[in-house]
């Protein structure tokens, strides 16, 4: 068992032979099993962050003192580190993507991570175009539905809709910032569209917040001015 071997002996002995033998492709794994199972040991893993104190840390609750030593643990603990990395991936809300681009009156679509996608209707032979953007995805019980319609010119209005299992949310936030700026806020309010009006271009952020708990969804969207041809 690991517990009974001096690792950092065999580590030393392991330095020699790969300085002796560098492109020795068996030394290098062995190398990184006696690693794997260093870090496994079980008077190791005794010393290991418990779940309460890495969510503290990842929730920035710690000192600095204290966070310090827990970083220098996930440096060397390969089980934290993954602990660390699942907390955080549980904890991330859905990420969406749309870009867009201003065209002729109407909004092209450049390209999306929405699970659905309708481009704007051809030019009818009478009365004005539709020019809508219409994305919708579903994901962890959260269905999100975004509008894009040419707005004012240079614009683009923007109506987000949120439910949640089915059911529309009640006094969740929608926000919108463009970088760490907060622009915009806005409640959502049953089944009602949220409209943001006339986002000139650029690159903005719309966050779902509930009243209380995580942010349940966020989308990156960009806006590209017309071609000029």
């Amino acid at each position: 068992m690991m517990s009974e071997i001096d690792d950092r002996a065999a580590m030393a002995a392991l330095d020699c032979a790969e300085g002796e033998q560098p492109g020795d492709a068996a030394v290098v794994r062995l190398r990184q099993t006696l690693r794997l199972l260093a870090a496994f040991a079980p008077q190791r893993r005794g010393a290991c962050c418990g779940r309460e104190r890495l969510v503290a840390y990842h929730d920035g609750q710690l000192g600095a003192e204290e966070a310090g030593r827990v970083e220098a643990h996930l440096a060397s603990c390969p089980c934290c580190a993954a602990d660390l990395a699942d907390l955080a991936a549980l904890t991330q809300p859905p990420w969406f993507e749309a870009v867009v681009r201003l065209a002729a009156g109407a909004v092209e679509l450049v390209r999306h991570s929405f699970g659905q996608a309708v481009r704007p209707a051809p030019l009818p032979a009478r009365g004005e175009a539709t020019a809508t953007l219409q994305l919708a995805a579903a994901q962890d019980d959260v269905d999100l539905a975004v509008r894009l319609l040419a707005g004012s010119p240079g614009g683009v209005d923007v109506r987000v809709q949120v439910q949640r299992s089915g059911a529309p949310l009640e006094r969740a936030r929608l926000q919108l910032l463009r970088g760490e700026a907060l622009l915009e806020s806005r409640v959502l309010s049953g089944a009602e569209e949220v409209v943001l009006a006339d986002l000139a271009p650029g690159d903005y952020a719309l966050a779902v917040t509930p009243r209380a708990g995580d942010e349940l969804a966020r989308v990156r969207l960009r806006i590209e001015p017309e071609e000029v041809r």
